[in-house]
């Protein structure tokens, strides 16, 4: 029978022992976890089932009036644990601890070891059934020295020689000041699982087949409805993004700096190398040659009020031009020249407005355009479907692309004058294909060394000025090193900005 009855005159008491990679594998291939496989898979006694069963034996004994069996079997196929040769110098070595040798035996002794030598300092060590996790030296030396105390581990600094450079590398520096521009910008930075799954991917109306077939899959995912490694940092800070908005937070602004990881169809497969060697600089490299190309990426998010009500006016929403403004930072820090190249509305990504958003380069050492990623605002569709703001603006660069292509130049310091500065400013009425950056170009190369700072304040397209036209208005600062720059040479300089202007087809508005 499956149970003890009123008949029941014989009752078998098993108590077993399961190898713990056993269970964990099988708990894992049939997706059925449970109290005991939890229990096993972290390791029990090996010699604690005799023991069990006897007791509960001498139980049914004592108070069922049972007459238990005088000759038990015992089936035992576990494996002795190994001996540990030991040396006592090891905790010096590894923790930094000073402690003597008969120390040292009491504590393994007390720990329910048994310690054997110890007369040339190192001692023969047999680790207790109960204590799996006791299987080399380094385990002994961390006993050692929990039970001595860890603020008794004495702070040293490690004497290493230094060879060659040191510090930061330029990437590095590069990484870092993009992050700490981003942080002072107002932005909070996350740093999220590169996990998606087709929800994702709709919500940025991409084609889950297509987006699929060029990415990485996971083997083992942690969750079974996001299988894929990202292709775009955007997609995870979305997420993340959301989610605080759900929890009540309404003006957002975060950014992240993550990999992404492309596959490759035609890479080799991963050879698969042997553990108790190391490997061979081929072997190394056809490693790698396996591996899918991981670039890295920035991507910032932004939703809500990028101004509150105050007394300077009522809140403005976030759109683009904040986007652009953070991107622009980014630059001015790290001594890039980011160019704007708007998307024809045919030509924009589908995750983008297409009246909104402008593809990021910048020029290489060739003189050629690399393109870099993609500024403006999402889609309406994308912030419909995750449940953003209207408007919600955002950029992702591919700063690996960056870093092969910046031209790394040292940041020339300007001398600070004690002359007074001139302000002017400039309104011209230009062709609306005429791009504002290629003004502002020519302002800045007309203006010489007298130039001090130049900025876009005014874009206006109106009836008044015609079809085809706008306004486009930038406030001029000048000033100079060794002298007060006079009227005379004022007007020269505004002829020279008003010819290179006319180049252009921009004419100067009176």
């Amino acid at each position: 029978y499956g149970e003890v009855t009123s008949e029941t005159k014989n009752i078998l008491i098993e108590a077993a022992h399961f190898d713990p990679v056993s269970i964990a594998r099988t708990a894992r291939r049939h997706k059925i976890p449970s109290e005991a496989s939890r229990r096993f898979e972290r390791g029990v006694d090996t010699q604690l089932q005799p023991a069990a069963a006897q007791m509960a034996a001498n139980l049914l004994e004592q108070f069922g009036g049972a007459k238990p069996s005088t000759s038990p079997c015992d089936v035992n196929n576990t494996q002795s644990r190994n001996v540990i040769v030991f040396k006592a110098n090891e905790v010096q070595r590894v923790a930094g601890l000073e402690v003597d040798l008969n120390r040292i035996s009491d504590i393994l002794t007390d720990i329910g070891c048994s310690v054997a030598g110890g007369g040339n300092g190192s001692f023969s060590v047999l680790p207790p059934t109960w204590r799996p996790d006791l299987n080399e030296p380094c385990d002994l030396v961390e006993e050692i020295a929990r039970l001595i105390g860890y603020d008794e581990i004495p702070v040293k600094v490690p004497a290493v020689p230094v060879t060659g450079r040191t510090g930061l590398t330029t990437q590095q520096q590069t990484r870092r000041a993009i992050a700490y521009e981003l942080a002072e910008t107002g932005f909070v930075e996350s740093l999220s699982y590169p996990f998606v799954g087709e929800e994702d991917i709709k919500a940025f109306r991409q084609n889950v087949d297509e987006v699929a077939e060029v990415s990485v899959r996971i083997a083992n995912p942690l969750a079974g409805d996001r299988p894929w490694l990202r292709r775009s940092v955007l997609m995870t800070l979305a997420g993340t993004v959301r989610r605080n908005l759900h929890r009540g937070l309404t003006d957002i602004s975060m950014y992240e700096l993550g990999h992404v990881y492309f596959s490759d169809p035609n890479a080799p497969a991963i050879p698969a190398l042997p553990g108790s060697v190391r490997p061979s600089n081929a072997e190394l490299a056809a490693l790698d040659a396996g591996l899918p190309e991981q670039p890295l990426h920035v991507a910032a998010l932004l939703t809500g009020h990028a101004e509150e009500t105050g007394w300077l006016g009522t809140h403005r929403d976030v759109d683009w031009s904040d986007a652009v403004e953070a991107l622009q930072r980014v630059g001015k820090r790290i001594g890039v020249k980011f160019i704007l190249e708007q998307f024809k509305a045919q030509d924009a990504p589908s995750s983008w407005h297409p009246g909104r958003s402008a593809q990021v380069c910048v020029l290489a050492e060739d003189g050629s355009s690399v393109n870099l990623g993609v500024v403006g605002e999402l889609h309406p569709h994308v912030c419909e479907a995750l449940d953003l703001p209207k408007h919600s603006a955002a950029f992702e660069l591919d700063l690996t692309e960056l870093f092969k292509n910046m031209l790394m130049k040292p940041v020339q310091a300007k001398p600070i004058s004690t002359f007074p500065p001139v302000k002017q400013d400039f309104a011209f009425t230009a062709p609306i294909e005429l791009k504002a950056n290629e003004l502002q170009s020519a302002i800045e190369k007309s203006a010489g060394d007298l130039l001090e700072s130049v900025e876009l304040f005014d874009v206006y397209e109106g009836e008044q000025l015609g079809e085809g036209l706008r306004s486009l208005a930038y406030s001029v600062t000048f000033r100079a090193n060794d002298r007060t720059l006079s009227g005379e040479e004022m007007e020269e300089v505004r002829k020279k900005i008003t010819d290179a202007a006319e180049v252009l087809h921009a004419t100067l508005r009176v």
